[in-house]
């Protein structure tokens, strides 16, 4: 309680604490607590009440979703419906009770990105849904809210880790942020996608096939680079031998 790192901070846009934050007698960073026990969030988004929700990464497994509420601990390290990395056990949620469990939680993992809450009605059966990304899932998961209970509702394969999701007010529809080949010496890309509300089931469709051209051209930059590297070295060690004979 004395640092700031697994909590989710409430503050004054002029940084100072709010009065009804929970913890706000205590002082210090406690001060600045709203809930705890989280892993590593990568999402917030706040519902048409106001209700804020988060998501985060679970370790080996375990990714969730969460409607946060004041003081509330979520339990990590204590609990996690997924697992260390090593392979060691983590208690799921159920075997403490005293922790706020996940509405959803996935295994294997998705590894939860953007989070945005949808309203709207351009898209039918959408409203009052939260939409989130998925990185090792390589698609975008729609999951509907019913009181304080959330449902799995879609997912759609895009083929590509979905960075950030976005819902675009004047033309009422969603726009994607999708990377691929993260971590490769050949720069990523990023294409944005707005997905129509009209024609999203085939932009889908559309959207994985392009990302499925750009990954065909990454690659074969990777291979030139490959190449390149490869006549780079053996032009090098036949500068050392013409200079060892030269000597000799």
């Amino acid at each position: 309680m004395k640092a700031n790192l697994g909590k989710i901070l409430r503050l004054n846009p002029d940084g100072s604490v709010p009065a009804d934050n929970p913890f706000a007698a205590e002082g210090g960073v406690t001060a600045q607590i709203w809930s705890l026990g989280h892993r590593n969030i990568l999402g917030l988004a706040f519902d048409g009440t106001g209700r804020l929700w988060n998501q985060e990464m679970g370790p080996k497994g375990g990714d969730e979703v969460n409607l946060v509420t004041a003081k509330a601990n979520y339990g990590y390290p204590i609990v996690s419906n997924g697992d260390h990395y090593d392979g060691r056990d983590i208690p799921d949620h159920p075997t403490r009770p005293e922790f706020t469990a996940p509405k959803l939680w996935w295994n294997p993992s998705v590894s939860p990105a953007g989070l945005v809450w949808y309203g709207g009605d351009a898209y039918p059966g959408w409203k009052n849904s939260l939409l989130m990304g998925a990185l090792s899932g390589e698609g975008l998961i729609r999951m509907a809210i019913d009181g304080d209970t959330l449902h799995k509702s879609d997912r759609w394969d895009f083929g590509a880790r979905i960075r950030e999701v976005e819902v675009r007010a004047r033309v009422g529809g969603i726009l994607l942020e999708r990377n691929f080949d993260e971590g490769s010496r050949v720069e990523a890309g990023t294409l944005l996608f707005h997905i129509d509300p009209a024609t999203y089931e085939a932009q889908v469709a559309l959207a994985k096939a392009q990302v499925l051209q750009a990954q065909a051209q990454l690659g074969q930059a990777k291979r030139s680079e490959a190449r390149a590297r490869q006549l780079a070295q053996s032009g090098a060690m036949a500068g050392r031998k013409r200079f060892y004979n030269a000597r000799t």
